[in-house]
């Protein structure tokens, strides 16, 4: 979707005009809002055009996720990979709206969430890979914890985006996205939850050293290799009783443009 990237900004951050919309509206050409309003997948991994980073008067460069923050939008979190064989790297940015608002049917309106894909290269250009507002959850649909968002973080070629809420029972979300050249696809999504459970998603351990709770149940949808396994404990007079079982889905190749945490199969968000 297409970001509105303010023309007075560009100009006020930038040494020019020229470089200011080749920054900003090059950079990020995946593009603005919908004419509904809601919420929709970017540009394709492909990219857009390539741009150098801005500066501003002094000559300070400005980072390529504050020149392609849209106007009325903020940096909410950012993570940034390493250089690897290839010459680039992927920085994503969760941006927030400050004005723009996403209706949820039982909490109302919330304000929308993006997740910005960077693809930064060695000799300093950049550019919008791909953006996605179906991605990260909201303020609001945390439960009792009211923000379920956790973190975001790159590691060993993968990126990993996380959440957290519940009250009484808590749960714990995370999706593992593959990085592998063009393509950033969804391997997994792992889902925790548990009764008689506090603190964070470390109390609820995969191998249940730290499990001292009712129940939990710890589940992996692998979408590539198209399984969901599922594994169950249950404390019964201070010991763990585990089930184990698996079963077969369709595989799939989820791109991180397509990504949405609300319909994915066996998403725990679904409505």
């Amino acid at each position: 979707m297409k970001a509105k990237m303010g023309v007075k900004k560009c100009l006020a951050l930038c040494l020019g005009a020229a470089l200011a919309l080749t920054a900003c509206q090059g950079g990020a050409a995946a593009g603005g809002e919908p004419a509904d309003g809601t919420a929709a997948t970017g540009a394709a991994l492909s990219g857009s055009a390539v741009s150098e980073s801005p500066q501003r008067a002094g000559g300070e460069k400005i980072s390529p996720e504050k020149a392609c923050c849209p106007d009325g939008w903020k940096i909410f979190d950012r993570a940034r990979g390493e250089y690897g064989t290839e010459d680039y790297r992927y920085l994503f940015v969760i941006y927030q709206s400050k004005k723009k608002l996403v209706k949820n049917e039982v909490l109302g309106k919330m304000k929308a969430r993006r997740l910005t894909v960077i693809r930064e290269h060695r000799d300093g250009t950049y550019e919008v890979a791909a953006e996605n507002e179906n991605a990260v959850l909201k303020e609001g649909e945390g439960g009792m914890l009211i923000d379920p968002y956790d973190s975001i973080g790159v590691k060993d070629g993968k990126f990993i985006l996380t959440f957290y809420g519940g009250s009484a029972w808590r749960w714990w979300v995370s999706y593992t996205f593959s990085l592998s050249g063009d393509n950033i696809c969804l391997e997994q999504q792992y889902h925790k939850y548990g009764r008689g459970l506090s603190g964070s998603e470390k109390d609820i351990s995969e191998a249940g050293v730290r499990f001292n709770g009712e129940m939990a149940e710890f589940e992996v949808t692998d979408y590539r290799r198209g399984t969901i396994t599922t594994e169950r404990k249950i404390r019964k007079k201070g010991k763990n009783h585990i089930k184990t079982k698996e079963k077969k889905i369709k595989k799939q190749d989820i791109d991180i443009r397509d990504f949405n945490i609300y319909k994915i199969p066996n998403s725990p968000f679904s409505s």
